[in-house]
């Protein structure tokens, strides 16, 4: 029997890696001769440059770049060698350069915030011979529409009169009102010879009542005036570059407007992280040659309908019609209507823990919940 376990990473507690080691003990306890594997997964954002150096025998870079204030950070992303297409890809977790976490609370405030490292770390991949480059967004501090990003790749925000607009600073959310025109002159030509992907989940545009500005600001520092100004900051760089089409494109406006970003200055496509990443991983191949899947997540609910790693896997599995187990931390409001892409659905946990204890248990009642899921499959 060949059983793929590929879960999703338990956000706040064990990686994707670690939660299918997991649930392999719980399978060799009722198939101790099954064959095996394991795919940690991912759908664009945390976890994901850990899951594909795993499964695709990469490695991690770090380097240092400039983080979401101006000062230094150290960033990680994946390098790898991807066989199918014979070429180096790497995949970029925004949040590594500019995200929320690297922002104390009390210095939190989307008008300061640039994404100029997250421009630094394409530019090192590119150095190191990436001919395709995969970016997670999401989890990020800024609200820069990209453009530290594209300040980092050569390009110029020039002001009424002629003038840089950032005066030797950071392009951030502030700065993006002044705008009036764009000079891409320095931008080096091999660029244009790079593919990017933007793992995706979210549909927002750049700006208006479901923009980055009001859909995100609040959560990231600004005020509710600091919020109508930064909306009117995203308008006025969409008009500058003259990509109003780019700007209502469906995710348009996620992570801050970083995905109208890399729309606008390196032509990106958006597309759902879970396809990206499965497509990289070939996972449609591996579930062909499976006889069962098993995945998971931190929490199961209404909201892993919308492009999460376990249903998405789930549908694949689904078109082969291959039996599929979900084993997730918990379960939340809605999780039932998962049930049309799972066979079996088995919570790990189903009391009330606190963090401590479920750092403590989690590795158990994971074994036990696939142990408890595989018989009632056998049922």
């Amino acid at each position: 029997m060949k059983i793929l376990i590929a879960p999703d990473s338990f956000k706040g507690t064990f990686s994707a890696r670690q939660v299918a080691s997991f649930m392999a003990k719980g399978v060799k306890k009722i198939y101790p001769h099954a064959t095996i594997k394991r795919m940690p997964m991912a759908d664009g954002g945390e976890g994901t440059v850990e899951a594909v150096v795993f499964d695709l025998r990469g490695k991690i870079i770090t380097k240092k770049v400039t983080g979401p204030l101006g000062y230094k950070v150290k960033a990680k992303y994946a390098f790898v060698y991807d066989k199918t297409h014979h070429q180096h890809l790497a995949f970029i977790e925004m949040a590594e350069a500019a995200g929320l976490t690297l922002v104390h609370e009390s210095k939190r405030n989307p008008l300061y915030t640039t994404t100029y490292g997250v421009g630094e770390l394409i530019l090192d991949a590119i150095k190191r011979g990436a001919k395709e480059i995969v970016i997670g967004i999401g989890g990020s501090a800024t609200n820069d529409a990209g453009c530290g990003m594209a300040q980092a790749l050569g390009v110029e925000f020039l002001d009424k009169n002629g003038e840089s607009v950032n005066n030797n600073a950071f392009m951030c959310g502030k700065l993006l009102s002044d705008v009036r025109a764009i000079d891409t002159s320095n931008v080096s030509p091999k660029l244009k010879k790079i593919k990017f992907l933007v793992a995706c989940d979210v549909s927002n545009p750049l700006f208006g009542r479901h923009g980055a500005a009001h859909m995100y600001a609040y959560q990231k520092g600004a005020s509710k005036s600091e919020v109508k100004f930064l909306d009117k900051a995203l308008r006025n760089i969409a008009n500058a570059h003259n990509k109003p089409k780019v700007a209502s494109l469906p995710g348009s406006g996620s992570a801050g407007g970083l995905g109208f970003g890399l729309r606008a200055f390196c032509n990106a496509k958006l597309e759902s992280g879970v396809e990206i990443i499965s497509e990289i991983l070939n996972l449609k191949d591996v579930i062909k040659k499976s006889d069962l899947i098993i995945t998971g997540e931190g929490r199961l609910d209404r909201q892993s309908m919308h492009n999460k790693a376990p249903v998405g896997i789930a549908k694949i599995a689904n078109k082969y019609k291959k039996k599929v187990i979900a084993v997730p931390g918990s379960v939340g409001h809605g999780y039932e209507k998962t049930y049309k892409y799972f066979d079996v659905i088995v919570p790990a946990a189903t009391g009330k823990y606190t963090h401590k204890e479920l750092i403590q248990y989690t590795p158990k009642l994971v074994e036990e919940a696939v142990v408890k899921a595989l018989g009632k499959l056998k049922k």
